[in-house]
C-alpha cells in the first residue's frame, strides 16, 4: 500500500503544476490523490507485521496526503471561478478565430486581366506604348492618345 500512497502523492502534487487553465479539475484530482495517499498510509500503519520504518513512512504518507487534500479543498471555490472565466475567454477567442476564417475572400478588381498569372494592371496601361512611358515629360494626352 505504500507504493500506491507514494504514487498518489506524486500524481496529486504534479497535477497541481500543470498550467492549462483547468485549475478546478486539477484541484479535484489533487483531493482524490490526497485521499488515496491517506488511505494507503493508514493501511500501511495498521498492518500487523509493520516495523518502525514502515510505520513512519505510513504516517508521513497519510499526513502529506491529508495536507494535499486540504490544500486542494481550500482552493476549490477560487479555482472554479478562475476556470469558468478562463473557459469563457477561450470559447470567445475560438469563436472569433472561426468567424475570421469564414469570411469570404474578396474578388479581384474587374479592370484587371487575370490569366492565371499575377495582376498586371488595367487594360489602359497595356495600350500605352513604351516610348510614352520612357518619355515622362510628354503626357499621354498631348501625344494624341
Amino acid at each position: 500500500m505504500q507504493v500506491i500512497a507514494i504514487l498518489a502523492l506524486i500524481f496529486g502534487f504534479m497535477v497541481q503544476g500543470i498550467l492549462d487553465g483547468q485549475t478546478f479539475a486539477h484541484a479535484v484530482l489533487g483531493i482524490v490523490g490526497g485521499l488515496l495517499a491517506v488511505t494507503g498510509g493508514l493501511v500501511s500503519v495498521r498492518q500487523h507485521n509493520a516495523d518502525a520504518g514502515r510505520i513512519w513512512t505510513g504516517w508521513t504518507m497519510a499526513i502529506l496526503g491529508l495536507g494535499l487534500a486540504l490544500w486542494c479543498s481550500i482552493q476549490l471555490p477560487s479555482a472554479y471561478r478562475f476556470e469558468k472565466k478562463f473557459n469563457e475567454r477561450s470559447r470567445k477567442a475560438h469563436e472569433m478565430a472561426t468567424e475570421t476564417k469564414l469570411q469570404p475572400v474578396p474578388s479581384p478588381p474587374t479592370n484587371s486581366i487575370s490569366a492565371g498569372g499575377p495582376n498586371i494592371g488595367s487594360i489602359t496601361n497595356l495600350c500605352i506604348p513604351d516610348s510614352t512611358l520612357i518619355n515622362s515629360s510628354t503626357p499621354a494626352s498631348k501625344s494624341g492618345r
